[in-house]
């Protein structure tokens, strides 16, 4: 079974979802991440809601084999897991980005306490995150919003539309590229406002450092009509 493939064939017992207990401890890693890192963004900001962008593939999107791919019980992966901890914490939250199906209801309905938004692109590559394309979109959904196929831009252009106070980002699960992986994480970094915490030794490897960067910090991976 190929890594991207890991949450696309949970199987789904009853109510409840099995999932590779690899991705179970990165996700919960990931979650004590996200509730240590929010206080000190929210800090200043009257309590305002974080926007949130989760960045990734298939495994960000939450696809699990449910009877349906428009809204459901079973439908929003590890996000509607995050924002669970985060209302339980009491952290006002809005979630952003260019996608809004695959997410938690039921009927086809989102649940309006769901935040359905997110940037999670199926199949895609560091690359491909970066760059934008058509993304593989089941049939139901593309009926559902009635178009024959969606698009979205590159990171560049989905930071500046959805202005996130915090990226999330998971990827890598379509093939592992060091070279891309930190093109991409400089590009979020040096050119959103979002916060940016890396390990050490993804820091040193990074121009600028981490964190809010300035707006004239152009990543060098970017080409130069990009700059």
């Amino acid at each position: 079974m190929r890594r991207e493939e890991w949450l696309d064939s949970d199987q789904v017992e009853g109510n409840e979802m099995s999932i590779d207990s690899r991705t179970a401890r990165a996700c919960r890693a990931f979650f004590c991440f996200v509730l240590m890192m929010l206080p000190a963004v929210m800090l200043g900001d009257n309590r305002k809601p974080v926007r949130i962008m989760p960045v990734g593939d298939s495994i960000t999107r939450g696809t699990y084999l449910a009877r349906t791919s428009l809204p459901n019980p079973l439908g929003g992966g590890w996000r509607k897991l995050l924002q669970d901890k985060l209302r339980g914490a009491g952290i006002p939250f809005e979630f952003v980005g260019e996608l809004d199906y695959w997410a938690y209801g039921d009927k086809g309905v989102v649940d309006p306490a769901f935040s359905p938004r997110h940037h999670g692109l199926a199949g895609f590559s560091n690359k491909a995150i970066r760059e934008g394309g058509v993304v593989p979109t089941p049939k139901d959904i593309l009926v559902a919003k009635g178009v024959s196929e969606i698009r979205v831009p590159g990171i560049v252009e989905a930071l500046k539309r959805n202005r996130p106070d915090v990226v999330l980002l998971m990827s890598g699960a379509n093939g592992l590229n060091e070279k891309e992986r930190d093109c991409l994480i400089e590009t979020i970094c040096g050119l959103s406002r979002a916060s940016c915490s890396l390990p050490a030794s993804r820091r040193r490897s990074l121009r600028g450092g981490v964190g809010r960067t300035s707006p004239d910090t152009t990543p060098r991976c970017l080409p130069s009509s990009r700059r």
